[in-house]
């Protein structure tokens, strides 16, 4: 007696459909995720700065290395805060000793001395608020290869975003071939079981 064999396939439209759904959707997450991160780093650029220590004027309060952020809205730090003003084309970042009415009076941590001049509030960058220890050498190197680590963050999050869809539908496609090959020879086992039966 001559047994009907039934084709095997993958699903195709409605599984493409599915994986094509997944994909959009992968893709808007990974596009709100950029434009949030450029949101809040452009709400927060507004009001911080981030500096790099590349002196030992202010140890062991900030060490050589460290970042610190600045708050451009706090203009009128009081004596005992570390303040960030422009000197001679470059950034100081010293503590206040004192404040006059023509400005402040500050001096690096290490140093013997008070710095010469007084800084004028025209010069004052901001209060420091918070210190990143030892990341300077980072930030240092990030922006000089800048160019080369957006493109390999961009490359990787697309690998990220292609290769777990393509592997997994392969994978199901396979394991539904599978259990769909088992179950016929299941179906024609007890077939060809039934048809000796009854010779």
């Amino acid at each position: 007696m001559k047994s009907k064999s039934k084709k095997l396939c993958a699903p195709t439209g409605k599984g493409k459909g599915k994986h094509r759904r997944a994909r959009t959707r992968k893709l808007f997450c990974l596009l709100a995720v950029v434009l949030l991160i450029l949101l809040l780093g452009g709400v927060c650029a507004e009001r911080f700065r981030l500096y790099v220590v590349l002196s030992g004027s202010m140890e062991p309060a900030l060490n050589v290395g460290s970042v610190v952020a600045v708050d451009r809205k706090r203009t009128n730090p009081e004596p005992g805060e570390i303040l960030t003003f422009q000197r001679d084309g470059r950034n100081v970042t010293h503590r206040v000793e004192e404040k006059t009415s023509g400005g402040y009076i500050t001096r690096g941590d290490a140093n013997q001395e008070a710095d010469q001049g007084i800084v004028r509030p025209g010069e004052v960058v901001g209060t420091v608020v918070f210190q990143f220890p030892y990341i300077g050498y980072g930030v240092v190197w990030l922006q000089e290869y800048r160019e080369y680590l957006a493109g390999i963050c961009f490359a990787l999050l697309l690998f990220l975003l292609l290769l777990p869809e393509k592997s997994t539908r392969g994978k199901s496609a396979h394991l539904r071939t599978d259990a769909a090959v088992k179950k016929t020879a299941v179906h024609q086992k007890r077939k060809d079981l039934h048809e000796r039966r009854k010779g």
